[in-house]
C-alpha cells in the first residue's frame, strides 16, 4: 500500500512531477549537429495528454495491452505514461531482438496496439501480423501521416481525455525474460512495485534532486532501467540525456594480476581527456549532472577502464 510520501501509481508520480517541474528540462536528444535539444516537463506532459486521448479514440481502455518496440527516447516515455493513464498494461521490447521473440511476446501478452520506432521494424512486424489475432493496430513513431504516432496525437488534441488513476495493485508493465532456457516468461509488475522501488531506492541517494541529470544508457525495456533511470529521475524532477549508441562507450576489464596501474585505483586520473569532455558535454556543465557523472565514474573505477 502506498504511503503518504509515495505516489500511489505511476500516473500520479508523472503528473505530480510535471506540475512541480513544468519549466525544467526533462529529456535531451542529440540533433544531427551532435548538440542536445531538450523538452521540458510541461511539453512532455502535453504530449502524453494528446497521445492518451488519441489512443482512447483508437479503442484502448482499461485492461488492454499496449506494446512498444523501441530504444530509449522521448516517445518511449510518452507512450508508457499515456498507456498508464488509460489503465492499460504496457509491454516494452528491445529493438535488438529476434523477430520470432517479438512475435511470441506480442501474442502471449495480448498486445492490442503496437508502437514501433521505425518503418524497418514495421516491415518485420507486418511479416507475422496476420498470425497474431489480437494485434489490431501498429503505429510508427518516426514519420507522419496514416499509421503513425503523429496521427494519433493529432486526433487526441481534438478530443481530450482525462487520465485514469490506477489502483496500487493494478498491473502497469509486463517485462519478459530473455528466454535463454525456453520461451520468454512475462513478469507482471504493478504500479506499486515501481513507485515503491523508485521512491525507496531514490531515498538511498538523498543528494540527488531536480538539479541532477542522468546519462540514459540502461535500457528502459528492463525493469532496472525503468526504475533507477526513468522513474527515479522523473520522481525527483531531474533530467535525462539520451546517449544515442552505447557502442560509443567501450569498457575494458582491468587485469588485477598486474597490480596497481590503469584500471586500478588511479583510473580516474588516467581517463582519456576526450571521454571526460564528452561526458561533461552530454550531461551539461550548467547543472549538477557533472557531479552525478563523476560519482558514476568513481564507482566504475573498480570494475572497468574506458577505452577510446
Amino acid at each position: 500500500m502506498a504511503s503518504k510520501d509515495r505516489p500511489e501509481n505511476l500516473v500520479d508520480m508523472f503528473e505530480g512531477s510535471v506540475a512541480r517541474n513544468a519549466s525544467r528540462k526533462l529529456f535531451g536528444t542529440k540533433n544531427k549537429a551532435g548538440e542536445y535539444e531538450w523538452v521540458t516537463y510541461e511539453q512532455v506532459g502535453r504530449m502524453v495528454d494528446d497521445l492518451r486521448a488519441g489512443m482512447a479514440d483508437a479503442g484502448i481502455a482499461k485492461g488492454d495491452t499496449v506494446g512498444l518496440i523501441a530504444n530509449n527516447r522521448t516517445e518511449w516515455a510518452v507512450i508508457a505514461f499515456a498507456t498508464f493513464g488509460l489503465g492499460a498494461r504496457f509491454v516494452p521490447m528491445y529493438e535488438a531482438e529476434l523477430t520470432s521473440t517479438w512475435k511470441y511476446i506480442i501474442s502471449d501478452s495480448g498486445v492490442k496496439l503496437l508502437f514501433v520506432s521505425t518503418p524497418e521494424i514495421l516491415e518485420k512486424v507486418n511479416s507475422f501480423k496476420a498470425d497474431v489475432a489480437g494485434l489490431q493496430s501498429i503505429c510508427v513513431i518516426e514519420g507522419e501521416g496514416p499509421g503513425t504516432m503523429a496521427e494519433l496525437t493529432t486526433k487526441g488534441k481534438e478530443k481530450p481525455v482525462p487520465s485514469k488513476k490506477p489502483e496500487v495493485d493494478d498491473i502497469a508493465v509486463l517485462i519478459y525474460t530473455s528466454g535463454t532456457t525456453g520461451e520468454p516468461k512475462g513478469v507482471l509488475l504493478s504500479h506499486d512495485n515501481f513507485t515503491s522501488n523508485a521512491v525507496d531506492a531514490g531515498s538511498c541517494f538523498p543528494e540527488l534532486n531536480a538539479d541532477d541529470r542522468s546519462l540514459s544508457i540502461l535500457p528502459w525495456a528492463h525493469s532496472y532501467g525503468q526504475t533507477a533511470d526513468l522513474y527515479n529521475f522523473i520522481n525527483i524532477g531531474g533530467s535525462l540525456a539520451f546517449v544515442g549508441s552505447v557502442h560509443r562507450f567501450r569498457w575494458k576489464r582491468p587485469d588485477h594480476r598486474r597490480g596497481p596501474g590503469p584500471g586500478s585505483a588511479d583510473l580516474p586520473h588516467r581517463r582519456p581527456p576526450h571521454i571526460q569532455q564528452g561526458l561533461r558535454r552530454a550531461l551539461g556543465e550548467d547543472g549538477r549532472g557533472g557531479r552525478a557523472a563523476a560519482q558514476a565514474l568513481r564507482d566504475g573505477r573498480r570494475g572497468g577502464q574506458e577505452e577510446a
